[in-house]
């Protein structure tokens, strides 16, 4: 018999109205409407009624025999669905599915109903189900079979709630990757395609949507050109200055063919992704420009760089320092000093700016980071160079004081970095030839910044101790690793290893901020000690801390350790300085350079080592200088040293805890999901300190010198005039003198008889009796020694 399509279609409007008038089932969690993205599926979570209160264990309510179960069961035979899962995060609740392979059965079960009707629209409502099943009929009769099964659960007598399951969209919130920018496919430092192992790994935390978000990183340099396509969008002109013109644009001059350098170091950091050039490592992350390197650099001139809008820039990304020659010996002096400590208290609502600074090309002249200031600093992150397979490139300088490597260019055979460029003076917006340790410091603060989105309340010092627990050891064969006491591997090549930012981010999301910085102090006295010449018989001072020395300091676990000398030499070049901890970890805190003829020797230096992070402070300290000079002409002393360690109050045990979990965050686990430890509380906003500025030096000056000159011309006008005026005072003293003999004299006035009396008196003395004294000759011997006085009246007085 053919099928009636026309009455099957008029049984399913009757029916939808039906449903329409009779509203949502009563027992029915209702879906919400606003929700206009869901699809219907034919799975039910049903809650079972339960015919009493008690409380059953959790082997009770999942065991065969449980009469909640029974009747599941029973509810599922009857609606003809089967039993799927238990819904654990509620109780007496399952999931039921409608079982395809019993249409048979349930079609010969629904045929002996009472109803006709029913009975008709059971039959119908199988034939369309299967229907569907076989041949996938529209959507439309989709909803009115769901709709017939959710009746049966709401009509029978065990089910006491019960909510269709709908298949929900759920997008992952990843970042799409293909990127149209014509130069990404060249930016072999986030995607190394020619070996994997050389780039940073950034793609897959780009994938969870952390890419510099709410970071913004300050670039101080030689200005930036913030109009270049594929800067715009992410510059931050609240966070920009331009402190050679002071005026708020930091767009550099085109007066030099060299200041295309910080458009090169922004694009690095925070170029967009769009249809120009490249991409930035922190593409999310906002770019300020500082310029100061347009002009004469003053102390008091970095000062205000390095505090610029402290509580906009989180990050300074600095791709300069002193001279590379080999032969320099130079760092920030007092104001620069003072702004950095300045930002690591105050900076960034009080979690510490944060210094990046780029380690220095002048490996070929055998310089070395420890005679760079800024480098050395206890406060910066040190940042070297490796080339695209890993090894150090002949520019690269070795330090004791580095934290650790980004990648930059290498030999002509080797591909540079790929970043944003100028339009000035014949530049064309993108490069492919940025090079040097100024490419790498960039790197590294894209990465910072990629942190900071993850936890933002890192300190600047949380971030020194993220980066030493997840660099990789690169170049392992030629790089003079040594591994300390606790454990941790440094090279003066690479320093800790080759940042990632895989590693970092997930290390970020679990670490928990470190306690307050404490240090302990040792100075020697001037001890004037002649440095031996040749290099078997180096000057050998040690020096003793004990536990004593440090217990009020509660420095458990070292971090930076610094060693201040003073040292005259006639060839400053010659010396090897070497530290050694107590555990015997060696630093090479000096080493010679041949150009380096200076003989200024060193006053009050600071070289600096991370090399003994993490190891006990206690124990020998040891300190090595030998002069490498072999002849006879001129020695060296050492005049005085310093010995500072700066180190946290968390044991060693949890110190190594600390690691463990950094380790097991490797594998992304806190990446991928909500977790977050939570944040300390900020410190309180502080102004920005602000340095002397050159306007005001001039002022104080020009004031001392008018009040000098005013000083001296009063001097001289009383030595030189009014010659008058003081023949008349000095007669008016002459004759005061004459008119009052008593003051001439010295006696005592009448009126000061009363004072004096009470001065020479003391109520508290013991009286001693007249009569201890011959007071016969006492009066004659005041009457010997006054010439004008009465002798009765001298004894009255001497009686009183």
């Amino acid at each position: 018999m053919p099928i009636d399509y026309g009455s099957i279609i008029k049984l399913l409007i009757v029916y939808g109205a039906l449903l329409q008038i009779l509203g949502e089932y009563s027992k029915e969690i209702p879906f919400p409407k606003h929700v206009d993205k869901a699809e219907n599926s034919l799975i039910w979570a049903v809650k079972v009624k339960e015919a009493g209160k008690k409380e059953k264990s959790v082997t009770e309510r999942n065991s065969v025999n449980n009469p909640i179960q029974s009747g599941v069961q029973e509810i599922a035979n009857q609606c003809k669905l089967i039993f799927i899962d238990h819904v654990e995060v509620m109780e007496n609740t399952y999931l039921l599915g409608f079982d395809f392979n019993k249409l048979d059965h349930f079609i010969s079960n629904s045929e002996n109903g009472s109803d006709a009707f029913e009975l008709a629209h059971r039959k119908l409502y199988i034939k369309l189900l299967h229907d569907l099943y076989v041949s996938h009929i529209p959507d439309v009769s989709f909803k009115f079979i769901s709709g017939a099964l959710s009746q049966c659960l709401d009509s029978h007598p065990m089910v006491e709630l019960f909510s269709q399951q709908n298949i929900r969209r759920r997008t992952k919130r990843e970042v799409d990757l293909h990127f149209t920018d014509p130069y990404f496919k060249l930016q072999w430092h986030l995607i190394n395609n020619k070996n994997r192992d050389m780039d940073i790994n950034v793609t897959g935390v780009w994938s969870r949507n952390i890419t510099g978000h709410g970071v913004t990183v300050a670039v101080v340099d030689d200005g930036v050109e913030w109009t270049n396509p594929d800067l715009r969008d992410n510059y931050n002109s609240a966070g920009s200055w331009d402190l050679n013109s002071d005026d708020p644009d930091p767009t550099p001059s085109a007066s030099k063919d060299s200041n295309h350098h910080g458009t090169r170091c922004a694009g690095e950091i925070a170029a967009v992704p769009n249809s120009h050039c490249a991409v930035g490592v922190a593409y999310g992350a906002k770019f300020s420009g500082l310029k100061v390197l347009d002009g004469p650099m003053t102390d008091s001139l970095e000062a205000k760089a390095f505090n610029k809008n402290s509580q906009i820039n989180d990050i300074y990304s600095c791709s300069w320092g002193p001279d590379d020659d080999g032969k320099t010996v130079d760092g920030p002096h007092v104001f620069a000093k003072a702004a950095m400590q300045y930002g690591i208290d105050f900076g960034r609502r009080g979690f510490g700016s944060i210094y990046v600074v780029a380690s220095g090309n002048g490996g070929r002249f055998q310089d070395n980071c420890n005679y760079d200031g800024y480098a050395n600093s206890i406060y910066t992150v040190t940042v070297g160079a490796i080339d695209e397979d890993g090894n150090m490139p002949f520019y690269a300088e070795k330090c004791a004081s580095m934290l650790a490597v980004t990648f930059s260019s290498g030999t002509s055979q080797h591909r540079s970095i790929v970043t944003t460029d100028w339009t000035q003076r014949g530049g064309k917006g993108c490069t492919t030839a940025h090079s040097g340790t100024s490419a790498a410091a960039p790197l590294a603060a894209g990465m910072l910044a990629l942190m900071l989105q993850a936890r933002p309340c890192l300190t600047w010092r949380d971030i020194q101790y993220l980066i030493i627990l997840t660099a990789q050891k690169v170049d392992v064969d030629h790089s003079e690793w040594k591994r300390n006491q606790a454990g941790l591997y440094h090279s003066h090549k690479h320093g800790f290893g080759v940042m990632k930012a895989w590693r970092l981010v997930n290390a970020a999301k679990i670490w928990e901020t470190v306690p307050w910085i404490t240090s302990y102090l040792y100075s020697s006295d001037e001890i004037h000690l002649q440095i031996p010449k040749g290099t078997n018989q180096p000057l050998t001072i040690t020096h003793t801390v004990t536990k004593n020395d440090i217990s009020g300091l509660n420095l458990f676990v070292l971090e930076h350790v610094q060693l201040f000398v003073t040292i005259t030499h006639p060839c400053r070049g010659d010396l090897e300085i070497t530290l050694v901890c107590p555990s015997g970890t060696n630093s090479i805190v000096a080493t010679p350079r041949k150009v380096d003829r200076s003989d200024a020797g060193f006053q009050d230096w600071a070289f600096s080592t991370v090399r003994c992070w993490g190891e006990d402070p206690t124990g020998v300290w040891t300190i090595l200088i030998t002069d490498h000079d072999t002849s006879s002409y001129g020695s060296g002393f050492i005049q005085s040293w310093k010995l500072k360690l700066h180190g946290t109050w968390i044991t060693r045990q949890q110190f190594d805890e600390r690691r463990r979990l950094v380790l097991e965050a490797m594998d992304g686990r806190f990446l991928n999901d909500s977790y977050q430890r939570p944040c300390p509380k900020a410190g309180p906003d502080a102004a920005p300190k602000q340095p002397v500025s050159q306007r005001t030096l001039k002022f104080v000056m020009l004031a001392g010198i008018f009040c000098l000159v005013m000083a001296l011309y009063e001097t001289f006008e009383y030595a030189a005039c009014y010659r008058d005026e003081k023949k008349a005072q000095r007669q008016r003293m002459l004759e005061h003198l004459q008119t009052n003999p008593s003051v001439r004299d010295g006696d005592i006035e009448d009126a000061d008889h009363p004072e004096s009396q009470r001065l020479l008196s003391n109520e508290t003395e013991t009286v001693i009796p007249l009569d201890t004294f011959d007071v016969r000759e006492i009066a004659l011997d005041i009457g010997n020694s006054t010439n004008d006085g009465d002798d009765s009246e001298s004894l009255q007085l001497i009686s009183h």
